[in-house]
């Protein structure tokens, strides 16, 4: 390419004073083009900066409010955990602290208490009764005129200065006060304003925050029935310090750069110094001085405590020509040179010229779309309905919870009806249509999902209308699945748990009564009239005595059985047993139960059938039924005993042809919240315990128990036991 010379350019100049005076025109016009995208590139960048800043600081928000509510959990659990029992020792406090890991999870928690609520005119017994736990310096304090006390008395972990502050009331402070009487009112964690506990806090710390949760106690009617009322006995609390949360939560985020950003945390709604909670560069210098470039303030609601997040930035503005707007001015420069020389030497391309810089100024102007930051929860699956577009959307977490890969159920409508349970479809369809509908502000239904082995998981699933078209129809709708299953479960069995320890109370306080004041009444009559009585008379009495004291003594024995299979500390060794054996042995045993009713027994199990079982279990099994079915049988009966095996079970069947049981008492016989026993054909009596017990031993081998039966036809117990599956050679050589 030949080199241009100045004559030539002058001589073209001349030449076409015309052209060269539109290639002016067209280089101011770049110009001025690219001064303006300059402009507006500048501001792009400090909207996206400002973006970015917002988003760090809606993080943080969001950071301090999960923290709060992990906080609020930790305590509804030791709520609980005071609810659940009547009452709680120290070391039973101190042992859930421990394996709350309180230390290494919430680092902020100074620690993790319970407060009592205690009458002033018994407050001598308990500083007494606490002092003799250990605490010998233990009082309630400070003095008060008030009737009610509310009163540390557990507080972990036991540092120097975390005894210093059991017995202290904090009825007397103010903010503590008003926090603990809203969480009582309304069920739920509420913060205290700045306030301090004694020892008074030392002069540059900032003050404890304090969070209460209330612990309610059950209420029980004269009958022992439990009434829906709640009654406050205390509150688990936990005290921080501001500093130590933030510090918790947010780690070294703040360090000592010189664009960093600047929190302040004031109490309420309003933006004054005697508000503030928090200050992250209370003792840099910084925090003082410099221009503010940036700020931004947010209300953060916990349960109705509201705080104000104020964060700045400091530093110095940046000039028009910094970063990204120089590299976008001298690109721009370079094209309008470009732009005028292609318009000086080749102006018939100005068309094309025009559109290659109208596309790089385009492309400077263009600004990515952001994505609204949303977070799915750690274990909740979503979904997304637009109506509008017909469109149903399932995320991937939705489809794990129910054992499905993300490819392997389409987003679509009818996916998420077919996995609900049938019996739960019609009323979960109902409860959506009502919040669609408007009766309900929001959508809520715990329901049964099949998964995709064919079991059954508990689901809470959530959702709102978000947005509506404009006739006001709703157009779109987003909710959340959470798994309940291990909750609902958990519930299912402490229920259970509550049934079974009331029946165990009611049978120690009722049917123990009984044969005890049977025997103390038949020995007073002995003692006042033993010189009077006959040989005969006193036979009589102490036959009756005996028999009570035995009938005592089986229903202990019962009771201890079934209290060892609860606590699963009932032996249990399982080992090679032969059928027959056993038969012979419980019909050795109630041989003179049998002969006194004329009853014949029949035994017809396979020959040498072994099954492997706990002996003693099998034996007491078999005992309970066989000594029923002669309990039942009228004289000159029949019972029979025959076996039936499959590839791993043998079914044991005692029948007999008694007097049958009506279907309302075979629907109690199993069931230990309906405990029944009844008198046999010669006014034999029992326990009301041996059937729970059979249940138990047959389920411990995995096996089931049931009855046939009809009333004057006579009953048929059966039940499962796990056979001998291995060969006998390879049983004794394992042996």
């Amino acid at each position: 390419m030949k080199p241009i010379r100045l004559k030539q350019i002058r001589l073209f100049s001349i030449k076409y004073p015309k052209k060269t005076g539109y290639a002016m025109l067209v280089l101011l016009l770049c110009l001025s083009v690219s001064l303006m995208v300059t402009i507006n590139t500048k501001k792009e960048a400090d909207t996206d900066a400002y973006k970015d800043y917002k988003f760090i600081c809606s993080d943080i928000k969001t950071k301090i409010s999960e923290r709060l509510h992990t906080q609020a959990h930790l305590l509804r659990s030791g709520s609980v955990f005071f609810e659940s029992s009547d009452s709680v020792t120290r070391q039973e406090w101190k042992e859930f602290y421990e394996n709350s890991k309180i230390e290494s999870e919430l680092p902020e928690m100074k620690g993790l208490g319970y407060i009592q609520i205690i009458p002033a005119q018994q407050i001598g017994d308990h500083e007494s009764q606490t002092r003799n736990t250990g605490l010998t310096d233990y009082k309630v304090w400070p003095q008060s005129g008030l009737q009610t006390r509310t009163t540390i008395i557990y507080f972990e972990p036991q540092t120097y200065k975390n005894k210093k502050v059991l017995g202290y009331d904090l009825s007397t402070n103010y903010h503590a006060r008003i926090a603990m009487e809203r969480s009582e009112k309304a069920d739920i964690a509420c913060l205290s304003g700045c306030t301090s506990l004694p020892p008074t806090t030392k002069e540059g710390e900032q003050a404890f925050a304090m969070m209460f949760i209330p612990v309610y106690k059950k209420c029980v009617t004269a009958a022992g029935a439990t009434i829906n009322k709640r009654i406050t006995k205390g509150w688990v609390f936990a005290p921080y310090r501001m500093s130590d949360l933030m510090h918790g939560i947010l780690g070294r985020w703040d360090d000592k750069t010189p664009d960093r950003i600047r929190l302040r945390i004031y109490e309420g709604l309003s933006i004054n110094s005697k508000a503030l909670l928090f200050d992250s560069q209370l003792k840099t210098d910084q925090a003082s001085g410099g221009q503010t470039i940036r700020s931004f303030t947010s209300a953060l609601d916990f349960n109705g405590e509201k705080w104000t997040l104020l964060f700045t930035q400091t530093g110095r503005r940046d000039s028009l020509l910094t970063g990204k707007t120089t590299i976008v001015f001298a690109s721009n420069i370079l094209i309008s040179l470009l732009l005028f020389f292609l318009s000086l030497l080749l102006f018939s391309t100005k068309q094309r010229a025009h559109e290659i810089a109208k596309h790089l100024t385009t492309e400077l102007q263009a600004s990515q779309e952001r994505w609204k930051f949303a977070i799915e929860g750690t274990n909740d699956g979503l979904w997304d309905w637009d109506m509008a577009n017909n469109q149903f959307f399932l995320s991937p977490q939705w489809k794990t919870m129910l054992g499905f890969k993300d490819y392997e159920i389409q987003n679509k409508q009818e996916e998420w009806e077919k996995r609900i349970h049938p019996e739960d479809l019609r009323r979960c369809l109902a409860e959506i249509e009502q919040h669609l509908s408007g009766e309900s502000p929001s959508y809520s239904s715990v329901h049964r999902m099949i998964c995709k082995d064919g079991s059954i998981k508990w689901i809470l699933d959530r959702g709102k209308v978000i947005r509506y078209d404009q006739e006001k129809k709703p157009a779109r709708m987003i909710g959340t699945q959470t798994d309940m299953t291990e909750r609902i479960e958990m519930e299912k069995q402490l229920r259970q748990l509550n049934i079974d320890k009331d029946r165990f109370l009611s049978i120690l306080a009722h049917d123990l009564k009984n044969p005890f004041n049977s025997i103390l009444g038949f020995l007073g009559l002995l003692k006042r009239n033993l010189q009077r009585y006959s040989k005969e008379e006193i036979d009589k009495h102490v036959s009756t005595v005996l028999e009570s004291a035995q009938h005592t003594y089986d229903l202990l024995d019962d009771l201890l059985n079934w209290s060892h299979l609860q606590s699963d500390t009932l032996p249990f060794e399982p080992e090679k047993l032969n059928l027959q054996d056993i038969f012979t042995e419980i019909v050795e045993i109630l041989k003179l139960n049998s002969k006194n009713k004329n009853i014949s027994i029949s035994i017809k199990p396979h020959a040498e059938l072994y099954i492997y079982a706990d002996k003693q279990m099998i034996s007491a099994t078999m005992r309970n039924l066989l000594s029923n079915a002669i309990k039942f049988t009228n004289k000159g009966g029949q019972i029979e005993v025959k076996t039936q095996e499959d590839h791993s079970h043998i079914t044991i069947t005692v029948s007999d042809n008694g007097i049958g049981i009506d279907k309302e008492t075979i629907d109690k016989l199993f069931d230990i919240s309906q405990k029944h026993s009844s008198k046999g054909t010669e006014n034999e009596k029992g326990t009301g315990f041996g059937l729970f017990l059979c249940k138990d031993f047959v389920e411990k081998h995995g096996g089931r128990i049931w009855v046939e039966s009809e009333t004057g036809k006579g009953s048929h117990f059966s039940f499962t036991i796990p056979k001998l599956a291995k060969p006998l050679e390879t049983f004794f050589n394992e042996s």
